[in-house]
């Protein structure tokens, strides 16, 4: 959400397109109960390999800059594959899976409301978070100093 609301405030007239469709992709994720990184999360050993086996995009041989989970989330060296941005993104894109019911649709109208609103709905949206999620905490007894 302060991603989103970042980028909107620094390009008053949108984002540029690379930035836009990073937002578009974690409102999709968001909407699909979130995006686990730590398990999609390759060793620099593993990255290697991948780009010394691939060297370019495999599906348009244009230079790769992108390591793709084929299938799930897992590391082995069978499922990944290195692709170029726009392939990976046009693969991505193809998981998505339209918004059909109502619910998701107000959950995806109320996250836009919170990124497009020039002052923050929720505490949380706000750039100073932190601070005042700190402030929160001790003020609540929660925090403890070490």
């Amino acid at each position: 959400m302060r991603y989103a609301r970042t980028c909107y405030t620094k390009y008053p007239d949108g984002p540029p397109a690379d930035i836009a469709d990073a937002i578009r992709m974690k409102i999709a994720h968001a909407l699909a109960g979130g995006y686990d990184e730590s398990a999609r999360r390759l060793t620099p050993t593993t990255r290697r390999s991948v780009k010394e086996r691939d060297r370019c995009c495999v599906l348009c041989g244009e230079p790769g800059t992108e390591i793709d989970h084929i299938d799930g989330p897992s590391n082995d060296l069978s499922n990944l594959r290195m692709l170029c941005r726009s392939c990976h993104q046009l693969i991505t894109e193809q998981h998505f899976v339209p918004i059909t019911d109502a619910e998701t649709r107000e959950r995806r109208d109320w996250l836009l409301e919170r990124i497009m609103r020039p002052e923050p709905i929720l505490p949380c949206d706000g750039d100073d978070w932190a601070t005042t999620w700190s402030r929160w905490t001790k003020d609540r007894g929660l925090w403890e100093e070490r």
